[in-house]
């Protein structure tokens, strides 16, 4: 099964304060089924850069939005009757897709975002590559602080500044996937 999340598109303020160097973000909030929940990380007033990671994070997850999700689901179900995707789960809202499972089995296309978990952030997801100029340990309190209606762990999108709960994952559902294709991004 594939989780859901709902997205909103409020008008999103500048997120410099937040981070400085990737403009403009959207929102995600609220609730749907599976409880999954996502938010906005616009209010956080910590300053927070991101810088290269000298030594990337294994990757754990992958988390697409926009028209990179629409081709990552399609790739899935593309390759569902050669070779059935094995121990992936997944979330999903109007324009997120977010899979988590083995570094192995993530799916690798362009256009989306790698996470993995810090040991020292252990409920935050983060990009593989990039890390926060603040400690993640600082960060993760800050966010769980922040957004304690989102359930962790929380994975950190760095394209569209959001931060979306991941503990609703479910394993992958061909009819869902499907279905949440169909329906489109918002």
């Amino acid at each position: 099964m594939l989780s859901f999340l709902r997205c909103c598109d409020e008008s999103p303020q500048s997120l410099l304060n937040t981070f400085p160097n990737h403009g403009i973000g959207g929102f995600v909030q609220g609730f749907t089924e599976w409880a999954a929940k996502g938010a906005s990380m616009d209010a956080i007033f910590l300053p927070i850069r991101w810088a290269p990671r000298l030594d990337p994070l294994l990757p754990i997850a992958v988390a697409a939005q926009g028209d990179a999700a629409s081709v990552l689901a399609r790739r899935l179900l593309r390759e569902w009757d050669r070779e059935p995707p094995t121990g992936l789960s997944g979330v999903a809202a109007a324009d997120i897709l977010i899979l988590l499972g083995e570094a192995e089995g993530l799916p690798w296309i362009d256009g989306v975002q790698y996470l993995g978990r810090d040991p020292t952030a252990p409920s935050l997801l983060l990009p593989t590559v990039l890390s926060p100029t603040v400690a993640p340990s600082l960060l993760e309190r800050a966010l769980l602080r922040r957004f304690r209606d989102l359930v962790p762990p929380l994975a950190i999108l760095l394209s569209g500044s959001r931060v979306a709960s991941v503990a609703a994952v479910r394993p992958l559902d061909r009819d869902r996937l499907r279905a949440w294709l169909e329906k489109g991004p918002a």
